[in-house]
């Protein structure tokens, strides 16, 4: 680890002397290597010593800024010079040389992943690796704003390397076998991915479409059924292979059910929301009539976030059933607590197995369930991260689903709910700029109602 931070310490040493690239080329190279070969704790440890050893030298930072308070007006620029180089930390430097490199930007994306995992870890210092982090985000987001990602479908006919890779990096839905994969790119299909010209063959971000005839309310019309588009209406076969041939006619919903970042040290760098939008035109040049964009999206954490409030419940913290629930929820289960007695029958997935209990777990499940979507706040925003996200852009939450993903991974995230979010492509500007500036909501009657 030592010779690792002497390189770098070197790499710092040089910024701003006449010395040559290839000098400080190799430097850079040299802690490529270096920092590839050590093992966990020791690329941890370096990291904190990038952090605290090279950050910010604050007096300096404050006698630049005591200069510039004190300069004659009409005389700051040299100064403000000061000042602006005085707040960049040394790291930035040896960040920017390493992205120079063939494979640079890429290890530097790996080497944030490093970095975040060092915080979740608790390592010593995290304000520090706090900073670092945040320091090489911006550079990354920069690097990688939209003017240089390359949107890209994925077909059957796409490189075998590239098919791999999207199948591996599924995380919402994930792909069983090569016959699913190409049902997922495959005719009424669309898979779009996000590249960088510096990480060729490596999607940033995967986007799964299904195109239909309406808007789905279960996922398994989507990712299981292969020989036929749910809604689609009759098929059209030909070809030797009996490919499953396209009627644009039947094509009237846009469903994106699956969008995945497969990059962790590019966490919160906003590329999701470009896909998005570049996928919608892309489709609707396809399909000039295709006028219906939503989502079929789960809804992780409900789950988990209802178990915690029944405790609480149960402890007499809060009452979130109405009276009514309350005198059906002994009638159906006996006597006792309901809270306890709902949250005894919430952590197994027998209960789906029961028809008997489904009318009163669907109006209690849905209704809460757009509680925590619509009402329930993490600093004035949605607390569910993948409302927060569809909403941030623009769109609107328009209907739950009662059982739509009964898979254990559903089960387990939400209860086998899932929720469409409707982007109307002339609300969506309204509809962000609402919520990133009062954190309003644009929620259907359908949602709204359940809270009614």
């Amino acid at each position: 680890m030592e010779e690792v931070a002497a390189v770098v310490q070197r790499l710092v040493d040089i910024q701003g002397k006449p010395v040559p690239s290839l000098t400080s080329e190799n430097l850079a190279r040299q802690l490529v290597s270096g920092f590839r070969a050590l093992d966990a704790p020791a690329r941890a440890h370096l990291l904190l010593h990038l952090a605290t050893r090279h950050r910010v030298d604050t007096v300096r930072a404050r006698e630049a800024a005591a200069r510039l308070a004190a300069a004659p007006a009409g005389s700051e620029g040299r100064v403000q010079e000061e000042v602006r180089e005085a707040l960049v930390p040394p790291h930035n430097h040896v960040f920017r040389r390493v992205g120079q490199l063939e494979g640079g930007v890429k290890f530097l994306v790996d080497l944030r992943a490093d970095l975040l995992a060092a915080l979740r870890q608790g390592e010593a210092d995290p304000q520090a690796l706090r900073q670092m982090s945040s320091s090489l985000q911006a550079l990354l987001a920069h690097w990688f704003s939209v003017g240089f990602l390359q949107l890209q479908r994925v077909s059957w006919s796409s490189p075998c390397s590239l098919l791999e890779k999207v199948a591996a990096l599924e995380a919402v839905h994930p792909v069983r076998d090569w016959t699913d994969l190409r049902a997922r790119v495959g005719p009424y299909r669309r898979c779009f991915v996000y590249s960088h010209p510096s990480m060729p063959g490596e999607p940033l971000v995967l986007l799964h479409v299904a195109l239909t005839e309406a808007i789905s309310s279960t996922v398994s019309g989507l990712v299981k059924d292969h020989r036929q588009v749910r809604g689609a209406g009759a098929e059209v076969w030909r070809g030797q292979e009996g490919a499953l041939v396209e009627e644009a006619e039947k094509v009237q919903a846009a469903i994106f059910y699956s969008v995945t970042s497969t990059q962790p040290g590019l966490a919160g760098i906003e590329m999701g929301t470009h896909l998005i939008k570049g996928a919608v035109a892309s489709l609707a040049a396809e399909f000039p009539s295709l006028s219906t964009f939503s989502t079929l999206s789960p809804v992780p954490g409900f789950r988990a976030w209802l178990l915690v409030l029944l405790t609480k419940a149960a402890r007499g913290e809060e009452a979130p059933l109405t009276a009514e629930e309350v005198e059906q929820m002994a009638a159906t289960l006996g006597p006792g607590c309901p809270y306890t007695a709902l949250g005894q029958v919430l952590r197994s997935t027998a209960w789906v197995a029961q028809p008997d209990l489904h009318p009163l777990l669907t109006t209690i499940l849905t209704r809460l369930c757009a509680r925590y979507l619509y009402l329930e706040k993490r600093r004035s925003s949605a607390l569910n991260p993948v409302a927060n996200f569809h909403i941030r852009n623009g769109a609107c939450l328009w209907r739950i689903n009662w059982l739509a993903d009964p898979s254990p991974r559903g089960m387990e995230a939400s209860c086998g709910l899932m929720v469409n979010y409707r982007y109307y492509l002339d609300r969506l500007e309204a509809n962000s700029l609402a919520y990133l500036s009062t954190h309003a909501m644009d929620a259907d009657t359908q949602v709204t109602d359940l809270l009614a």
